[in-house]
C-alpha cells in the first residue's frame, strides 16, 4: 500500500508540471516579444564636460557650532569584602568633544558644511572610580583659503595650509565625582559636579580662491574661453553675459612648475560697492600675485574698460591694481577691432601692464601668453 500511494503521488506531480513543449513555446514567445520591443536608452554613467556646474559652488556658509556637553560626576561609595564602608568611589565625567575646522586640499568648496554642527557629549562617571569616556571631536574639512569670522564680522582665523586646525567651539569639561572631594574633614562626600555646557558660537565661513593668476574683466570678455585654452578646466561658455556665476580654477602645467589660474565672474562698474555681487567676486583675487585684465576689443572704449577695472580694484583694496601685470586684448580676430587696438596702444604708457593682443577663437598669441606666465613665475618679470 505504501508503494501504491507513492506511485499515485508521483503521477499527480507529473500532471501538475508543464510539459517541455509548453516551456519551449514560452521561451519563443518571450524572445519574440523582446525582439519586437523598442530598445531602452542607455543611462549615461559619466557626466559630460559641459555639466561641470551641476553641483553648486558654495564660497560662504553660516555655521552654528556647539561643543559637546561634559559628563556629570558620580556619587557612589565602594563596598568591598569585609569592608562595606570603603569610602567614596564616584568617577569623573568625560569631557565634551570640540568642533574643529581642518584645512584639506581635497575639498573644493564649502558646500559640504552643514548649517548646524554639534560635537559628541561626554559620558557620565561611574562607580568604583570609573571615569566617563570623552566625547569625540567633530571634524569639518574646509578648502585652503577659508576665512572664519565671528558674529560681529571680525576675522578669527584663515586656514591656508593643508592639515591646519582651528577649534571653532570647545567642549565642556566633565564634572568631578565625589571621590574628588574626599578630605580629612569630609570622609564621605555626598556631592558631585555637573558637566559644563559646551561652547556655542555662530560663525561665518568665507572662501578665498587661492590662485597664482586671476583673470578679471567685464562680462562676456572671453575669460572663461581663455581659461579653457590655457588649462584643462571646462567652465561653461555662452555668448550671453554673466554666464560665469562662480569662480573656476585651472592649472597650467609647465615642465618646472604648475600655475593655477582663476576665472572670476565678470565685474561691472560699482563692484567695490557690492553691485553685481562685487565683494563676493573681488575677494577671490585679493591675494593673487598676478592679475590679467581681459579686454574685449569688439566693445567700445577699451581704454575705459582698463581704467574702470583698475579703479574698482583700488576701491576694494588700496594698491590692488598694482597686481595687474598684463592687458590681454581679446577678440583680435574681429574686423573692426583694429581701430580699438590703436586707441589702446596710444595710451600704452599709462596702462598698468603691457598689452598683448590675443584671440581665443583662433588661438592667436596663446602660446605667447603661456611664455609670459612662465617667465613671470620663474623670473618674476615678463620677458
Amino acid at each position: 500500500p505504501t508503494f501504491l500511494r507513492t506511485a499515485q503521488s508521483l503521477l499527480a506531480l507529473g500532471r501538475a508540471l508543464p510539459s517541455s513543449s509548453s516551456l519551449a513555446g514560452r521561451r519563443l514567445a518571450s524572445s519574440s516579444s523582446a525582439a519586437t520591443s523598442p530598445p531602452r536608452p542607455l543611462h549615461r554613467k559619466r557626466r559630460a564636460a559641459g555639466d561641470a556646474d551641476v553641483r553648486g559652488f558654495a564660497d560662504s556658509r553660516q555655521l552654528q557650532c556647539s561643543g559637546g556637553r561634559g559628563g556629570d560626576g558620580m556619587v557612589s561609595f565602594n563596598r568591598l569584602f569585609c569592608n562595606p564602608l570603603a569610602g567614596p568611589g564616584g568617577g569623573d565625567g568625560g569631557h565634551g568633544g570640540h568642533v574643529v575646522l581642518r584645512c584639506s586640499e581635497s575639498v573644493r568648496d564649502l558646500s559640504a558644511i552643514p548649517p548646524e554642527v554639534r560635537a559628541e557629549a561626554g559620558r557620565g562617571g561611574g562607580g568604583s572610580n570609573c571615569h566617563g569616556r570623552n566625547g569625540e571631536h567633530r571634524m569639518l574639512d574646509v578648502p585652503p583659503g577659508t576665512q572664519v569670522f565671528d558674529e560681529a564680522g571680525q576675522l578669527l582665523c584663515e586656514l591656508q595650509e593643508d592639515g591646519q586646525l582651528y577649534i571653532a567651539a570647545r567642549g565642556g569639561a566633565g564634572g568631578k565625582g565625589n571621590a574628588f572631594f574626599l578630605s580629612n574633614s569630609n570622609r564621605a562626600p555626598q556631592l558631585a559636579e555637573y558637566g559644563a555646557k559646551g561652547e556655542c558660537r555662530p560663525l561665518s565661513l568665507r572662501l578665498r580662491v587661492l590662485a597664482d593668476v586671476g583673470l578679471v574683466g567685464y562680462p562676456n570678455a572671453g575669460k572663461s574661453s581663455l581659461l579653457r585654452a590655457l588649462s584643462r578646466a571646462r567652465p561653461r561658455v555662452s555668448p550671453q553675459p554673466f554666464t560665469t556665476l562662480q569662480p573656476h580654477v585651472g592649472v597650467v602645467k609647465f615642465p618646472s612648475l604648475d600655475v593655477s589660474v582663476a576665472d572670476i565672474p565678470g565685474l561691472i562698474e560699482g563692484a567695490h560697492d557690492n553691485q553685481g555681487l562685487g565683494h563676493d567676486f573681488l575677494r577671490h583675487i585679493a591675494r593673487c600675485p598676478c592679475l590679467i585684465c581681459v579686454i574685449d576689443l569688439g566693445a567700445q572704449d577699451p581704454l575705459g574698460q582698463v581704467e574702470t577695472l583698475c579703479d574698482e580694484l583700488d576701491h576694494f583694496s588700496a594698491g590692488m591694481s598694482r597686481s595687474v601685470k598684463l592687458i590681454a586684448a581679446n577678440k583680435a580676430d574681429l574686423s573692426y577691432s583694429e581701430d580699438n587696438l590703436k586707441l589702446l596702444l596710444q595710451e600704452a604708457n599709462s596702462l598698468p601692464g603691457p598689452v598683448l593682443t590675443i584671440s581665443v577663437k583662433t588661438g592667436h598669441n596663446i602660446d605667447r601668453l603661456l611664455e609670459y606666465l612662465h617667465s613671470f613665475f620663474c623670473y618674476k618679470s615678463f620677458a
